[in-house]
């Protein structure tokens, strides 16, 4: 399965600067202790607000608007799909290699190499016998004198909590944080400085 490139769209790329830019200026609200006057300068004309909160609620309802959208935006461009496809792969590689380090390190003294397809994801498939993963490995006829396979008894707790190392591996190396996360963590902690618009 290869993996699925995450692109995001020029719409999606819209809608997620319109999210940071809203999250930006609610920050700056919150933290930089901005109030918002009786009176307003538009076009040289003095305008008076008798309501001037409402700009609050306005720009937390814009907040909410932008990031209701660039969640639609996202599922329209598949990067969830994406990013699952990465991760899967990611993960299925690194499971493959503990694998192949196990059966390598139980097959007999003096064979060097395995002929075949080994992975993790077909023998998943199989029966499990007591937290074992029965498995035949065949090797080059010739490298024992004996036998030409062996059955490895793989266990299957070498594999548990795998997906967690390499979920914060694919965290960091991606665009998963600056593409998804960051806008998201970034919208709802400024969604919560500013809750209940005070």
């Amino acid at each position: 399965m290869n993996d699925k490139v995450l692109e995001l769209s020029e719409a999606t790329s819209r809608q997620r600067r319109n999210l940071l830019l809203t999250s930006v200026a609610l920050m700056l609200t919150s933290y930089a202790g901005v109030n918002f006057g009786d009176n307003l300068k538009l076009l040289g004309a003095s305008v008076k607000l008798t309501n001037p909160e409402v700009i609050l609620t306005f720009l937390m309802v814009s907040h909410i608007y932008f990031a209701w959208r660039f969640y639609q935006y996202f599922h329209v461009d598949q990067a969830y799909v994406a990013l699952r496809s990465q991760y899967k792969n990611l993960l299925d590689k690194k499971l493959d290699q503990i694998l192949m380090g196990y059966l390598f390190r139980s097959l007999p003294k003096g064979v060097t190499s395995i002929t075949g397809n080994y992975s993790y994801s077909q023998i998943s498939k199989t029966r499990e016998n007591h937290g074992f993963y029965e498995v035949k490995v065949d090797f080059p006829s010739g490298q024992d004198s004996e036998n030409s396979s062996k059955i490895v008894a793989v266990p299957t707790k070498i594999f548990k909590l795998r997906g967690i190392p390499v979920a914060l591996k694919f965290m960091f190396r991606g665009k998963i944080l600056t593409d998804y996360y960051l806008p998201f963590s970034l919208a709802l902690y400024a969604l919560v400085i500013n809750f209940p618009f005070i």
